[in-house]
């Protein structure tokens, strides 16, 4: 089984929609790299930021997107078409 893959629109893509929910491209970077499979730590070093800025993104993600977990902002932004699955 391959391992499904995450994309992120360009920032020219979904500036609007972004702007309506008030989240920012490096948010959605952590988000993408976590939904994938990588550890905070990992995260950190892929993006070459603190460990503590990944987890400052996060919450900060799922406080804009008024979500209870990473789940739900998972939904939030597949139905806005922030991110989207492709196989």
């Amino acid at each position: 089984m391959s391992p499904i893959k995450k994309v992120i629109n360009p920032g020219y893509k979904w500036r609007e929609d972004a702007e309506k929910l008030g989240v920012s491209h490096r948010e959605l970077e952590v988000f993408t790299l976590l939904a994938e499979g990588h550890k905070n730590k990992e995260i950190a070093q892929i993006l070459g930021i603190q460990y503590q800025s990944v987890k400052n993104y996060l919450y900060s993600l799922s406080k804009k997107l008024k979500a209870k977990n990473m789940i739900q902002a998972t939904v939030i932004l597949l139905f806005s078409n922030m991110i989207k699955i492709v196989g």
